[in-house]
C-alpha cells in the first residue's frame, strides 16, 4: 500500500511523441536508422521543461503505399504532436494528401522549410545542370522519374534549369554530350548507371539526396563522374563534428525535428540561414566529397 501511495504521488510528465516515417526494414534500413539517430539527437538537444519527448518510429519500407499506411497509424495516436519524414520524394508524395488533410504538424526533411511546391526540386536539378554545363554537357537527360519530383515537360525543365533537358526511359537514349540526372531510387539508379557505362563510360551521372544512400555506392560498378546534390545550410559543417549520425540527409532530419519540437511546444522555431544546394562527388571507394562551384 505504501509503494502504491508513493507511486500515486509521483509527478508524471506529459509525453510528447514525434512520429518518424522512414525505412527501418529492408534494403534502405540503414538510412532509416541514421535518420532515427538524428531525431534522437534533436530531442536531446531540444529539451522541453515539464515534458518527456519520445520518437514513435514506423517503417515505411521506402514505399509510397506503405508510407501512407504508416502515416495513418501515426494519426490514430492522439499523443503524436508532429511527424518528421519520409526520406524520399516518392514516399513524401505518398503521404502528403493524408497529412495535409489531417492538419497535423508535418516536417518533410528533404527541403528547406521556406521552399514549397516544386521549387526545392527544381533548384537541386538546376544546380546539377550548372555543374554539368561546366563539365562540358550540352543537355541534361532526366531519367527514373517518380512521383514527388516535378512532372514537367522537356520545354518546362529546360526553361527552369537553364540547360536543354529531355526526359528519357532507357540508357540507350543518352547522347554522347549528355549528363544524366537520376530521379528514382538508389538501387535502380545504380542499375541504370551500370548499363549506361556500357554506352558512355564517362558521362556525368547526377542524383538527388538518394545519392548519399549506401545502397547506391554498393551496387554501382563505376564511380567515375558520379555526383549528387542535397539541400544544406551554413550550420552543417559544425553540426557534423558533434554528431555520430552526420550525413547530409540526417542533418535535414535533425533540423526538421528541432523545428517540430519548437512548433509543437509553442516556441518560436529557430531560423536557419544560408540555405544552398550542396553538390558532392562520389570517390572511388564510394565516399562523398563536397564540390566547390567554379567562379
Amino acid at each position: 500500500m505504501i509503494v502504491f501511495g508513493l507511486a500515486a504521488c509521483t509527478d508524471v510528465k506529459p509525453v510528447l511523441k514525434i512520429g518518424v516515417l522512414a525505412p527501418f526494414e529492408g534494403l534502405y534500413r540503414r538510412t532509416g536508422y541514421d535518420a532515427l539517430a538524428a531525431v534522437r539527437a534533436a530531442i536531446e538537444d531540444t529539451p522541453v521543461a515539464g515534458a518527456a519527448i519520445i520518437p514513435l518510429a514506423l517503417d515505411d519500407g521506402s514505399d509510397p503505399t506503405r508510407s501512407r499506411r504508416a502515416a495513418e497509424k501515426l494519426l490514430v495516436d492522439g499523443d503524436v504532436a508532429a511527424i518528421v519524414g519520409p526520406l524520399s520524394p516518392a514516399t513524401t508524395a505518398g503521404v502528403e494528401p493524408t497529412l495535409q488533410a489531417a492538419g497535423v504538424l508535418w516536417s518533410p526533411p528533404l527541403a528547406p522549410f521556406m521552399l514549397r511546391d516544386d521549387e526545392w526540386a527544381v533548384q537541386m536539378v538546376a544546380t546539377a545542370a550548372d555543374y554539368a554545363s561546366q563539365q562540358g554537357a550540352s543537355r541534361l537527360a532526366l531519367a527514373g522519374w517518380t512521383a514527388g519530383w516535378p512532372d514537367l515537360s522537356d520545354a518546362e525543365w529546360s526553361t527552369a534549369i537553364g540547360l536543354p533537358a529531355v526526359r528519357i526511359q532507357a540508357p540507350e537514349m543518352v547522347a554522347p554530350s549528355d549528363a544524366v540526372f537520376w530521379l528514382g531510387s538508389p538501387a535502380e539508379g545504380a542499375d541504370f548507371l551500370n548499363v549506361l557505362r556500357q554506352y558512355h563510360p564517362t558521362a556525368p551521372f547526377w542524383l538527388g539526396p538518394q545519392g548519399g544512400d549506401p545502397v547506391f555506392s554498393e551496387r554501382a560498378q563505376s564511380f567515375d563522374q558520379i555526383y549528387w546534390v542535397v539541400w544544406s545550410d551554413l550550420g552543417y559543417n559544425s553540426w557534423k563534428q558533434q554528431h555520430s549520425s552526420s550525413s547530409p540527409l540526417a542533418y535535414l532530419v535533425y533540423l526538421a525535428t528541432v523545428a517540430s519540437i519548437q512548433s509543437a511546444t509553442g516556441q518560436t522555431p529557430q531560423t536557419t540561414t544560408g540555405w544552398f544546394v550542396q553538390a558532392y562527388s562520389v570517390t572511388s571507394d564510394g565516399d562523398s566529397q563536397p564540390l566547390v562551384p567554379e567562379d
